[in-house]
């Protein structure tokens, strides 16, 4: 079924293409004459110079009205030719109409050069041809193409040209329901639209969106009611992609003469509610299906299937065919038809068989958006059959051919609105989607890898339910089982080169539950492949991301979108990735959640000795992302493609005899160098802060001595920092085995040698500076809250050592280090200030060391006392 949005000329210059078929032009009324008599011009002004702007053609004026009463549109372009694309573009006009019912009507046609208009319509050759644009999706409407090819353009030309259409579809039964754009890709100098009718005739009813006015309505003197809109200077309208079927990204006005839904279902009733006689053929039909159905859900199904498998799809839309169905009994003998066809078949034999079954009216690509409509019949494009049974609404599509499942699984698309041909549904009706929770698509990948050289093997089962399940159908009906085998391994092999296929693709169908497994094996010649662009020449990786997943989800690119996007959806897939290695890896679990309010996403990493499994999960929520949560949506689908991706790495010595140790000795010695030097600097920092005698501090008041308060935080630190200390030193030694190979292989001394050197030594000088800081803190020596201090700006000074090195490295792990400095900085900044000020530190840390070769101090001086006089 077709029914288009606007009948609007195509004036972008096609070329005829092979399949086009030319015919003699006096087979079909085409005049020239000049405008009608109703037409009121829109004169253009020439330019003194062409655009500065560039561009191929400068739009002077775009002068498009419609006479109702006439069946009459009429459109005049005049446009300036800017450069030599615009040659090529404008060089050739084409006109589209329907010899069915339209007459096209050429008024001028001439180039304007150096101030004189050169007329070139009446020595113009016209070709006109059968293009069939729709051919390839079995879509065929009789329309006609004028082609005309005009003779010596050149840049700077201005090129005006009128023409009409005249005529109307009868199946419309004179109404009138229309969209008109009133802006283009193109700015245009002066862009009118104009529509005249009878208002004894018709009640003209209209709605502007997104304009920057009204239109103006008056009544003319012929007593005929004119609505104009015309602006001047109107910009290039701003579009941007995948916006929803719905959105208008351009202004655009709508009439109709329909003053209610229900005058609309009373039009359509005409074409889709009459009582048809079945052919004798489809009553055998019925009666054969009815005897062989179990139950009455089996019948309808049954039913529902006979037509989508014996009706093939085939859209002729000859004449008042746009949207009247052709009779049954010419249906049934040549087995074809489209929407409105099956649909009205299907109609009639589930009614024949004993159900309550009506035609229904939808839109695939607006949905919802047809409340937001004036009444007309332009609002559909579609038709389906409305089922209701056992006090359930079901929604059926003749036209989808490889649909299976029960009833109420019955993927049915989100079509928003539906006009019932039913007496008791006069206005729009709601279509609640189903079979949207079955729709999901499982992989399961199983890798077996039996050594750390060397291919492996590949297990990979799918299975897919509800709409999916559905496409695939369709695939293996269009393919054969081998060429389907073909490219499955194609798949895969171009992660994994040379990569054979070890035993047959096998492909279950369980029509009944709308099931689908497919099964494949594969053989892997090598998985293991040299990492590039390191210095690590004996450096081996194998990739495992889920490419299923990631090749069916949509990554924006960063954009200041102002419009909604339209995305996928239902989509629901789960891909597990099994990994059976040679021997236990060094791999920890991990879970990742990405939430957005379009959809949820999923990763989990689970180990289990030699056995790691990956498990992802993708659910969409909506189909249209609002414009103000574009930003978090193309984040959060980057977010999701940066954590589709899973690697492993070793090293070529790791694959020696398990006898022999991997640590090579190079970087044992280069730990323990610099876990020695650093315990010697630290010994000899501890004895220099057991020997230092600070003076005590006077505090303000002794009311608060002893260690309590505030001050118990710190000491818990102090208390635990040589246990931190400790592990830490120890993390870079647990994974000498991993990292060995590294530091012995690589040259200099920077990289990876330098950052585990740093570490080392630091945290090992730390270790014996912490342990005094210990004893010093309960001896509540003068000393500690300046170690204190010294300790936490060395740990700051080692952290912002290490992150240098790491960023160099291109480490993971440096992403969370810039964080943990600026917490460091900040407990520095709290706590240094607690020690210096604190009223409870000065009063409790007041001892000195004693220095046993001091004398003791002199008893203080007592004053002289008067002796008596003898």
């Amino acid at each position: 079924m077709k029914f288009s949005v606007s009948r609007t000329i195509i004036l972008l210059g096609l070329i005829a293409t092979p399949s086009s078929a030319q015919m003699p032009t006096d087979q079909y009324l085409i005049e020239k004459s000049p405008p009608p008599a109703w037409v009121q011009s829109a004169n253009y002004v020439s330019p003194e110079s062409p655009s500065a702007n560039g561009g191929a053609v400068h739009y002077l004026v775009a002068d498009l009205q419609d006479h109702f009463e006439e069946d009459t549109t009429y459109q005049h372009y005049a446009l300036q030719i800017l450069s030599e694309a615009g040659v090529e573009d404008k060089s050739q006009l084409t006109f589209s109409f329907n010899p069915e019912y339209e007459t096209l009507t050429l008024h001028h046609l001439h180039i304007e050069r150096d101030g004189i208009a050169h007329d070139r319509l009446a020595e113009a050759k016209i070709d006109v041809m059968r293009r069939e644009e729709g051919l390839e999706r079995q879509l065929y409407d009789g329309e006609l193409t004028a082609h005309i090819i005009l003779d010596d353009v050149r840049p700077g030309d201005i090129l005006s040209y009128a023409f009409s259409r005249t005529g109307k579809n009868p199946v419309f039964n004179d109404h009138v329901h229309s969209f008109y754009r009133l802006g283009f890709d193109s700015p245009i100098d002066l862009l009118k639209r104009r529509l005249v009718w009878d208002a004894d005739t018709r009640d003209l009813n209209w709605q502007v969106h997104k304009a920057v006015s009204e239109p103006a309505l008056r009544i003319l003197d012929s007593g005929l009611k004119e609505l104009t809109w015309q602006e001047t200077k109107v910009t290039e309208t701003d579009t941007e992609n995948r916006t929803p079927g719905w959105f208008f990204d351009y202004p655009w006005i709508e009439v109709s003469d329909y003053p209610s839904w229900k005058t609309v279902a009373d039009w359509a009733r005409e074409l889709y509610a009459p009582e048809e006689k079945l052919p004798d053929e489809l009553i055998r039909i019925c009666n054969n299906l009815r005897q062989n159905a179990p139950d009455e859900e089996s019948l309808i199904l049954d039913t529902l299937r006979w037509v989508q498998r014996n009706i093939r799809y085939l859209g002729s839309f000859m004449g008042d065919h746009t949207h009247a169905p052709y009779p049954l009994i010419e249906v049934t003998d040549r087995r074809f038809g489209d929407c409105k066809d099956k649909g009205m078949m299907t109609v009639a034999m589930l009614r024949y068989l004993g159900f309550d079954a009506a035609a229904a009216l939808v839109n695939t690509s607006i949905n919802e958006g047809i409340e937001n409509y004036l009444p007309g019949h332009q609002a559909f494009n579609h038709l389906i059959v409305h089922l209701r049974w056992k006090d359930q609404d079901y929604w059926l599509d003749p036209t989808y051919t490889f649909q299976r499942g029960p009833l109420n699984a019955l993927h049915t698309y989100d079509y928003g609105f539906s006009l019932v041909m039913r007496e008791e549904i006069p206005t729009l009706e709601t279509v609640l989607p189903r079979g949207f929770e079955e729709n999901l698509t499982q992989i399961e990948e199983t890798f077996t890898i039996p050594k750390l050289q060397g291919g492996a093997e590949l297990r990979v089962t799918t299975i897919a339910t509800g709409r999916d399940a559905n496409a695939l159908r369709r695939d293996f009906a269009t393919d054969s089982l081998e060429e389907f085998e073909e490219s499955y391994r194609d798949f895969y092999a171009a992660q994994y080169p040379g990569l054979e296929i070890a035993s047959p693709l096998t492909f279950h169908d369980n029509e009944k539950e709308n099931r689908i497994e497919i099964s494949e094996h594969y053989r892997i010649p090598e998985i293991w492949v040299p990492v590039e662009d390191t210095n690590y020449s004996k450096e081996w990786q194998a990739d495992f991301p889920p490419r299923y997943l990631d090749g069916s989800l949509f990554y924006p690119e960063k954009e200041d979108r102002k419009f909604p996007m339209e995305v996928r959806h239902p989509v629901h897939i789960k891909q597990r990735i099994n990994l059976h290695l040679p021997e236990p890896w060094n791999v920890t679990s991990d879970e990742k959640t990405i939430s957005s309010p379009v959809f949820n996403y999923l990763s989990k990493v689970h180990t289990n000795d030699a056995r790691i499994q990956l498990d992802y999960e993708f659910k969409s929520k909506s189909n249209v992302v609002p414009a103000e949560q574009f930003e978090e949506f193309q984040q959060s689908m980057s977010q999701v493609n940066q954590d589709l991706s899973y690697s492993l790495t070793h090293w070529e010595n790791e694959a020696a005899d398990p006898a022999h140790p991997s640590t090579s000795p190079f970087a044992i010695a280069l730990l323990g160098g610099a876990a020695g030097m650093g315990a010697l600097l630290g010994l000899g920092l501890a004895v220099l802060a057991y020997l230092w005698n600070p003076p005590a501090r006077l505090p303000e008041s002794l009311d608060r001595v002893g260690i309590g308060g505030w001050l118990i935080l710190p000491m818990l630190g102090v208390v635990a920092y040589p246990f931190i200390v400790f592990w830490e030193t120890s993390t870079f030694f647990s994974v000498l085995d991993e990292m060995g190979p590294v530091l012995e292989n690589e040259t200099g001394f920077s990289g990876w040698r330098l950052n585990y050197f740093i570490g080392v030594f630091i945290n090992a000088a730390c270790f014996p500076v912490s342990i005094a800081l210990v004893i010093l803190f309960f001896k509540k020596r003068t000393s500690v809250p300046w170690i204190f201090i010294g300790m936490s700006g060395v740990g700051i000074l080692a952290q912002v050592t290490l992150l240098a090195t790491e960023l160099g490295l291109e480490m993971e792990e440096d992403l969370n280090r810039p964080t943990e400095i600026v917490s460091d900085v900040i407990r520095l900044a709290v706590w240094g200030s607690y020690m210096t000020l604190s009223q409870r530190v000065k009063a409790t840390f007041v001892n000195q060391r004693r220095i046993p070769h001091l004398p003791p101090p002199l008893p203080q001086a007592v004053p002289p006392t008067r002796m008596a006089s003898p």
